[in-house]
Parts: structure tokens; C-alpha cells; sequence
């Protein structure tokens, strides 16, 4: 059995890393809702690229230099 001072650092160990976790939801939260707002990117790169911006899917027209 654990002695009440090991048993009250534990707890408050638990709630910082309850804490925590709470946080980091939250911001993965808020990222996610900025990622959806930022809507379709596009770009120069081999060609003209568009993209979502989770990755699910990518369209590149390539850029012919034949006359």
C-alpha cells in the first residue's frame, strides 16, 4: 500500500498529464477546424497542382514545352 504523500504526488501527477492531454486535444481540435477552412491549395510544381489539404486527393496538370 502506498504511503498518503506517494499517493498524493500520484495524483497530482495524474491531473497534470489529465491536464495536459486536454490541451493538446484542444489544439488538435483547433488545427483541425483551420485545416478545413483553408479549402483547395494549389501550386506551381510539375505542372499546375491542386490538393486538399488532408491529402485525400491531388490533381496535377502537367505543362507541355513540345511546340
Amino acid at each position: 500500500v502506498a504511503a498518503p504523500a506517494e499517493t498524493q504526488a500520484l495524483r497530482k501527477d495524474v491531473d497534470q498529464l489529465k491536464t495536459q492531454v486536454a490541451e493538446v486535444k484542444e489544439q488538435a481540435t483547433s488545427n483541425e477546424k483551420a485545416l478545413d477552412q483553408t479549402g483547395v491549395r494549389a501550386y506551381l510544381g510539375q505542372g499546375l497542382v491542386f490538393e486538399d489539404p488532408r491529402g485525400r486527393w491531388r490533381m496535377n496538370w502537367a505543362l507541355s514545352t513540345s511546340p
